[in-house]
């Protein structure tokens, strides 16, 4: 068993480093073509919406980012402010002025989001954090609330039944045998 866990737990260290790194390289690849618009006037390639959203569901879940634009204009003949909503994660990338600037405060966000999962990999905290708490990363995988009552109840059932299987770990063979006899 312990030699099952001692290899199996490098592999786990090594996914997540590769897919973290993935990620970083993703969302400096869509800054660099968004940099690269803003510095052509829209005259270079578009980076991909699809693949911004999908980091950016990944980081921040389906929270909206919605953008208030003012234009000037006439109303019956007089001047008038038009004030329209504009979806900032379905517009990626846009050069709008008053867009602009949401979106590069997200894209700054998302970089310092993944750069810091990636650094998570190489701090011995992260990783026993992440043992301690392994029910509860499950539960929030499975799609449950990660500080909900079935989380606590896994984390506790784990926390005892661990150490406990450890010492007993013998005497409880010897009775799963005698049981199946």
């Amino acid at each position: 068993m312990i030699f099952k866990i001692i290899i199996l737990f490098p592999v786990v260290v090594i996914c997540r480093i590769y897919l973290t790194k993935h990620d970083v390289t993703k969302i400096n690849k869509i800054s660099k073509q968004f940099d690269d618009i803003i510095n052509t006037n829209g005259e270079s390639a578009d980076p991909s919406n699809a693949e911004f959203n999908k980091l950016y569901k990944k980081a921040f879940g389906n929270a909206e980012r919605i953008a208030q634009t003012r234009r000037l204009g006439t109303l019956y003949g007089q001047r008038a402010i038009f004030t329209d909503s504009a979806d900032v994660l379905a517009s990626f990338p846009t050069l709008h002025p008053q867009v602009i600037r949401d979106e590069i405060n997200i894209l700054s966000n998302l970089k310092d989001y993944y750069q810091d999962k990636y650094s998570e990999n190489f701090s011995p905290a992260f990783w026993i954090r992440s043992i301690i708490f392994l029910p509860g990363s499950i539960v929030k995988y499975v799609g449950l609330k990660d500080n909900s009552i079935t989380a606590r109840i896994f984390n506790l059932v784990y926390w005892f039944l661990v150490p406990l299987g450890s010492v007993m770990r013998l005497n409880l063979i010897n009775l799963v045998h005698q049981l199946l006899k």
